[in-house]
């Protein structure tokens, strides 16, 4: 494994990149791990996840939010992983070009944490 492939693969952020038609083309561990999967799990295509996600979300938004543009969408959803753990999920989506191919570069972060946090201050905040 060359350095980049393992410095993507062990990459703290949940990451994929896809084609347009959602074929997964590479993911790395982190995602893996957040959805719940056995260590060795192969995810081919975006439709592999959307059983995890509570909204009805179609991924082909996700990619379509990102087609025409050298911006980076973002969106908020809720997933339920392989383990039954509810986690609020902050999605990153952007385009990419590679030998005239176009790709899109996917990032789940987890912002459970960071929204219950956000919760009790503004709960103390209202209290006094």
């Amino acid at each position: 494994m060359d350095f980049y492939t393992k410095a993507w693969m062990e990459c703290p952020e949940a990451m994929i990149i896809v084609k347009p038609n959602g074929e997964v083309v590479l993911a790395n561990q982190e995602v893996i791990q957040l959805f719940g999967f056995e260590k060795n799990t192969k995810i081919s295509h975006l439709e592999d996840l959307s059983v995890f996600f509570e909204e009805a979300y179609d991924w082909s938004e996700w990619i379509n939010s990102a087609k025409g543009d050298t911006t980076i969408s973002r969106f908020s959803t809720l997933l339920i992983n392989e383990r039954g753990n509810q986690l609020t999920l902050e999605l990153a989506v952007s385009k990419m070009e590679f030998d005239q191919a176009e790709f899109f570069t996917l990032s789940f972060r987890n912002i459970s944490e960071k929204k219950y946090i956000w919760r009790r201050k503004s709960r103390r905040a209202a209290i006094s």
